[in-house]
């Protein structure tokens, strides 16, 4: 199976999924002014391409298209992490404002 072929729900495709998600997330932070407003456009941008990454998985796949319920077709957690990895990672190639902001995140995540 391709990745174009991959479905996030039974007629929606994964990728196409993602990138409205992603795209959905930036634009909201148009409408809004605060301070590094560019900077969390960009994190929810990157929070919202990779939310559902864990629905690539032949478990996830087979479960969307059968409908039959699997123990591993649960796609939450890996997602979640993945999308940690993520934001994680372009937070460390960037000034240190986004580290001073990564930070934070770490100390809310252990809250």
């Amino acid at each position: 199976m391709f990745y174009t072929e991959l479905k996030s729900h039974p007629n929606k495709f994964l990728e196409d999924h993602l990138k409205n998600v992603a795209s959905f997330s930036k634009s909201s932070f148009n409408y809004l002014t605060f301070e590094n407003n560019q900077l969390f456009s960009e994190i929810s941008y990157l929070i919202g391409l990779s939310h559902d990454f864990a629905k690539s998985t032949s478990f996830f796949q087979d479960y969307i298209s059968t409908g039959k319920s699997n123990e591993n077709k649960s796609h939450g957690f890996l997602s979640a992490m993945f999308t940690y990895f993520v934001v994680d990672n372009y937070l460390k190639q960037n000034d240190p404002i986004m580290q001073e902001i990564k930070n934070k995140f770490k100390l809310f995540l252990l809250q």
